[in-house]
């Protein structure tokens, strides 16, 4: 009840401008390939709805692909950068040029060396989704508290106590951080693979309806893609409520914990 009242003016500000727009945009004659009318988009997802579950049903799988392999390499990644200096000296250059470099620019590479079916999109959207998760493990890591660390050693607490105590339970809001940008730019990289070589998927059915000038079916493709997104968003959202249900400050309490197992 309370996440629906939170999203309840979000929501009826939305349908009051879907309203807003139909009504101005009848009354002034607006041309529906330069802005159709929520009417015609919702005309345009009855009529091709036969359509819309096929290549919805690709994009999701390849966003979920994306988005899981990102997370276990961003924070598998992060651990192993944070455990050895060699490691982050040797890859994190090597991650820091991969990121500055315009995924559009080697989106066709991938494609000639992943093909152009699932698993190369799955690779583009990896590339735009793995460094946020990969930054915040790190940041997450390194952000415990010196005096619980000093404290934890103090009573000989191993490293793998250290570690399963104090710097994860402290870096886990910090991931899930990274893990909900991770997943709006899984979103972003599946479509951009879809544009560039696909020949099915949503970010497919924008292109197709570009190229026919068939704007309503564009932009019922663009509001189901956001619908996904949305939703995809909120699955983390639950998520982090189910497995971080405390502050970063919670991580104090870890150290009690290990230090009734040292007494």
């Amino acid at each position: 009840m309370t996440r629906a009242k939170q999203l309840a003016p979000a929501l009826l500000t939305l349908l009051a401008l879907g309203v807003l727009w139909e009504v101005v945009g009848a009354a002034v004659g607006l041309r529906q390939v330069i802005a159709p009318l929520p009417s015609a988009v919702i005309a345009e997802i009855r009529d091709k709805w036969v359509h819309f579950p096929k290549h919805a049903f690709v994009t999701i799988n390849e966003i979920g692909a994306a988005f899981l392999v990102s997370t276990l390499l961003g924070v598998g990644g992060g651990i192993a950068i944070v455990s050895s200096r060699f490691l982050s000296q040797v890859f994190m250059p090597l991650i820091l040029a991969l990121q500055v470099i315009p995924k559009i620019a080697i989106a066709p590479l991938i494609l000639i060396w992943f093909g152009f079916g699932v698993p190369g999109k799955v690779v583009i959207a990896l590339t735009v989704a793995f460094f946020p998760v990969l930054v915040n493990t790190t940041a997450g890591l390194h952000s415990a508290p010196p005096e619980i660390l000093d404290l934890a050693r103090s009573l000989h607490a191993s490293k793998l106590q250290i570690f399963q105590k104090i710097l994860f339970p402290n870096a886990l809001p910090y991931i899930f951080t990274g893990l909900k940008i991770s997943m709006t730019l899984s979103v972003v990289g599946a479509v951009i693979g879809e544009f560039i070589g696909g020949n099915q998927g949503l970010g497919y059915l924008i292109q197709q309806a570009q190229f026919e000038i068939n704007t309503p079916l564009m932009v019922a493709a663009i509001f189901v893609l956001a619908v996904i997104g949305l939703v995809a968003y909120g699955l983390v959202v639950l998520a982090e409520r189910l497995c971080v249900p405390w502050d970063v400050k919670h991580a104090g309490q870890e150290i009690l914990e290990l230090v009734d197992t040292r007494m």
